[in-house]
């Protein structure tokens, strides 16, 4: 075993990620054995407000994303929207887009930060399971490794204690 003394504050080098609050609930409250994309989609989804007045204000704020809702098909259009809820009003179709549309922006954020989430996940692990201090080597090696092609949770952890025990090891 390398008895190398370079270690790595596991704490501080998890915030030096910087990740989005979504992004940490990915990596921390789905800290389980699923499909990363499976957290990925609940967290877009929780992260949606319930209230009309912040649909609207998103609404107003993201236009784009919106029409960019509709035309994938995850929004209603108009027409489809009020034949199937005929009492709905004009404010009731903005919000469902609006809806639609924010989850598609959380989405498509937490996929844009995809790479650091797996990356704190594994790094998280192995401080759960060697401490806090690390050993140098063993984090450049889990950073190194191909991170991404890790699809559950499971993947990530066995990787990231993989390529931490086969560096300290050297």
């Amino acid at each position: 075993m390398n008895t190398t003394t370079n270690t790595i504050n596991a704490k501080s080098y998890l915030e030096s990620l910087m990740l989005s609050e979504m992004g940490e609930e990915v990596a921390t409250e789905y800290y389980g054995d699923g499909y990363i994309c499976d957290a990925i989609s609940e967290t877009a989804d929780s992260n949606v407000s319930i209230y009309t007045a912040d649909q609207k204000e998103f609404a107003e704020e993201y236009p784009e994303i919106m029409r960019a809702a509709i035309d994938e098909g995850l929004a209603l259009n108009g027409g489809d929207c009020f034949k199937a809820n005929p009492c709905d009003e004009w404010d009731d179709y903005m919000c469902h887009v609006a809806r639609c549309a924010w989850y598609m922006k959380n989405e498509e954020d937490l996929y844009n930060d995809l790479h650091f989430t797996k990356l704190y996940i594994a790094v998280n692990y192995i401080k759960d399971m060697y401490g806090n201090e690390l050993a140098a080597q063993g984090v450049e090696a889990v950073k190194l490794a191909n991170i991404d092609d890790c699809d559950t949770f499971d993947e990530i952890k066995d990787m990231a204690k993989d390529e931490y025990e086969a560096a300290i090891e050297q």
